[in-house]
């Protein structure tokens, strides 16, 4: 035990004798294409994202009591409805990555088994609200 004590010990005072400031410059090129990016992104009103899809019919009746009998069960969750002929869906949650999005999932599964998580490339960033 002594003596990898020892050697931990050595081994930190030798990295630390020989650490050193770097500094990194860009190019202006690089400047450039970032300050480019960066406006674009800007520009753009919506941004990509998961949602997790709780129902999906062409009766609209049934996905109004769907939306009743999950806002009831989950308050604190956004939820949207999205008609796309014939189709009615709801949509609930906004989430940048699918890892995300597969938490909201588990919780809503129990609930809903037929949910599922679906890509979304119309969320606009102020939806995008912590973690549920």
């Amino acid at each position: 035990m002594k003596r990898i004590f020892s050697l931990v010990t050595f081994l930190v005072l030798t990295c630390s004798a020989f650490a050193q400031n770097i500094t990194v410059t860009e190019s202006s090129d690089v400047q450039i294409l970032m300050d480019r990016y960066t406006a674009d992104n800007r520009m753009s009103e919506y941004v990509d994202g998961w949602r997790i899809q709780i129902v999906s019919s062409t009766d609209r009746r049934k996905i109004e009591e769907m939306k009743t009998s999950f806002t009831q069960k989950f308050p604190n969750i956004p939820i949207i409805s999205q008609h796309t002929p014939p189709y009615y869906k709801i949509k609930v949650g906004a989430f940048p990555t699918k890892l995300e999005a597969m938490g909201l999932l588990y919780k809503i599964k129990q609930e809903v088994p037929g949910a599922y998580p679906t890509k979304d490339n119309k969320i606009k960033p102020a939806e995008m609200v912590g973690i549920f």
